[in-house]
């Protein structure tokens, strides 16, 4: 039986427009596939879990709008427990603004809206949920005075506590001694550590910077050239499946949320990240955030298609 994953976090309206290429400062180009798309961080990772099968319950906040109504529809429809979100008056729910290239690389501007309105308050009475729940999945697109809290409550109550440290911020001993397993990506992993990182001597070198503030794992996530894990003996580089990018919206928390999934499901960590390096990359072959994501039974597919082992997949 799989652990109850809860996944502290933002939830948003994605609204994304392709382009051949991104524009400079003050440039206007022509775009087209227009869509808006629900996302967030929280919200990805809380929909990632669910589409593979595990229980996963979502806390955070939306708007009392028809962009937060419609986004409460998507989770549940998607198998998202969302008994503890909380629609807020007066405010709009958060926003992503996407533009992507033709070549998968996107720029993202967030109003967090009513996810600034997960507090500490909210944590504070939903400790009944934390403490019934086996993984704390967070992220910082929320107010990181939120997420420590959080952090700290779910460390009280013994669970497996796991952090995607985006958007990036240096993060003090203090918070990451309540972090079981960090998952940077290739560009927040050095602001995270406050490190210049140019090779993956660098990634490994803040990898154990992290280890040594008591991280038990740390996972980089490195895109299409896999993940680099450390547990503290070695450095492990788990290769990805190659693919051909259509949109990398969500493709990191795609990552993240299949991650937990095997985790929450007694996996071992190298065999929940080349589950996430899969899961990561049919995500970047689809357009969208929550849409690109795929159920369990497309991994088993591409599994098959690709000649790649499944046998640990349930």
């Amino acid at each position: 039986m799989s652990k109850k994953v809860l996944v502290i976090g933002s939830i948003n309206m994605d609204v994304a427009i392709s382009t051949e290429r991104r524009p400079r400062v003050g440039e206007t180009v022509r775009g087209f596939g227009f869509m808006t798309n629900p996302g967030g961080s929280g919200a990805n990772q809380a929909t990632t879990v669910a589409k593979m099968g595990k229980e996963a319950w979502m806390l955070g906040c939306v708007g009392n709008d028809a962009y937060g109504k419609e986004l409460l529809s998507v989770l549940t429809g998607n198998g998202v427990k969302i008994d503890h979100i909380e629609k807020v008056d007066g405010v709009s729910t958060g926003v992503s603004v996407i533009i992507t290239d033709t070549k998968g690389g996107k720029s993202i501007v967030i109003d967090g809206g009513a996810n600034k309105y997960v507090s500490v308050e909210l944590i504070k009475r939903s400790e009944d949920l934390i403490a019934q729940s086996d993984i704390v999945l967070l992220e910082l697109e929320i107010p990181f005075d939120t997420v420590r809290f959080a952090a700290q409550l779910a460390k009280k109550h013994g669970k497996t506590v796991i952090l995607n440290p985006k958007p990036p911020e240096k993060l003090d001993d203090t918070f990451l001694k309540n972090i079981d397993i960090i998952v940077p990506n290739d560009l927040s992993c050095g602001p995270i550590c406050d490190m210049e990182i140019t090779s993956i001597e660098d990634y490994k070198k803040a990898s154990e910077y992290l280890y040594s503030k008591g991280v038990k794992h740390v996972i980089v996530n490195l895109g299409e050239k896999g993940a680099l894990y450390y547990n503290g003996a070695e450095h492990k580089n788990i290769l990805a499946p190659q693919v051909d990018p259509v949109d990398t919206t969500a493709a990191g928390d795609a990552f993240i949320g299949a991650l937990t999934s095997m985790l929450s499901a007694g996996k071992s960590v190298e065999d929940a990240v080349e589950f996430a390096n899969i899961v990561r990359a049919i995500t970047v072959t689809l357009r969208g955030a929550q849409k690109s994501i795929p159920s369990l039974a497309q991994v088993k597919d591409f599994c098959d298609k690709k000649g790649i082992r499944k046998e640990y997949i349930n």
